[in-house]
């Protein structure tokens, strides 16, 4: 897939503060905080002469998402773009209550195919797509603008774009999407991250599900930005279901990054975690509605 970013250009961030607005867990020191099946992260990044405010997500509704943001103190108005991962419902549910909040239009990252109806089986059919129409993003103060390659943020700052799939065990399974008006396995392309390089430190990827797979997602970053040093992993590694066998092979092929800080959260899975903790140590930190990471 071309790209039109500049490689040649791009300049790294100073450092970043990553807010967990969103979560399926809460931790007992945001007693106020709701936790809910879904992601929302405001990410903060310090560039030579400005900050540059994400919102990564919007979790899955308007009740979740406005009660944390009461309590978390967050002024959306400070958020310059709103990027959405995929198209599922547990990350944009939130989106319209959050755009009611913003006193201005506000450019919505995402991918074309995010839009389309989305379903699994649970154990009958079940929709977990978008939960709203495209034009009420219009009506609610939001402008989409959808690619399938990277957009530049800011420099140092850009979305993945599709990710290439290449790791054999990182497959997407169970999931179904109507497309060109036929009911199909839904391969998730519209799934993407959001890359950060911060100076003197590397690559900070920030996924929403890795729903194309955590290594493919980190391989595929690395590329984008044109830079090997990978400092950090964030968000959901979509590990929930996942193998004992797939679990291994992705922590040993993660080893191979040597991270510095991995954050799972959302749908890595409670045994994912554990096994996460238990190989990389102090190094990894389950993430919670309500946790602030600085790097």
């Amino acid at each position: 897939m071309t790209s039109f970013i500049n490689k040649s250009q791009y300049s790294a961030v100073k450092g970043l503060k990553l807010t967990v607005i969103v979560d399926d867990s809460t931790s007992i020191d945001n007693p106020n905080l709701l936790g809910k099946h879904g992601l929302c992260f405001l990410i903060e990044a310090i560039l030579n002469d400005k900050q540059v405010n994400l919102m990564v997500d919007t979790g899955p509704s308007s009740e979740v998402i406005q009660n944390n943001l009461k309590f978390l103190n967050v002024d959306l108005n400070k958020i310059d773009y709103i990027i959405l991962t995929h198209g599922h419902y547990d990350h944009t549910g939130g989106l319209i209550e959050v755009l009611k909040q913003i006193n201005k239009r506000i450019m919505i990252l995402t991918h074309p195919k995010a839009f389309e109806p989305k379903f699994t089986f649970k154990p009958y059919l079940k929709f977990i797509g978008i939960p709203f129409k495209l034009s009420s993003i219009d009506e609610a103060g939001g402008i989409v603008i959808c690619a399938r390659n990277p957009i530049n943020i800011a420099n140092g700052i850009v979305t993945s774009g599709e990710i290439e799939r290449r790791v054999e065990y990182e497959k997407v399974e169970d999931l179904w999407v109507i497309d060109d008006y036929k009911f199909q396995k839904d391969p998730l392309i519209d799934d993407q991250a959001v890359i950060i390089n911060i100076e003197n430190k590397g690559l900070v990827v920030i996924l929403g599900c890795a729903h194309s797979g955590i290594i493919n997602t980190l391989i595929h970053a690395q590329k984008v930005m044109n830079v090997n040093r990978v400092y950090a992993v964030i968000g959901g590694f979509h590990l929930i279901k996942a193998n004992d066998e797939r679990i291994k092979a992705t922590l040993n092929d993660l080893s191979d990054f040597n991270l510095e800080f991995i954050g799972p959260c959302h749908c890595t899975g409670d045994k994912a975690i554990r096994m996460l903790s238990e190989f990389f140590g102090e190094r990894c930190k389950q993430l919670k509605t309500g946790d602030i990471i600085q790097l």
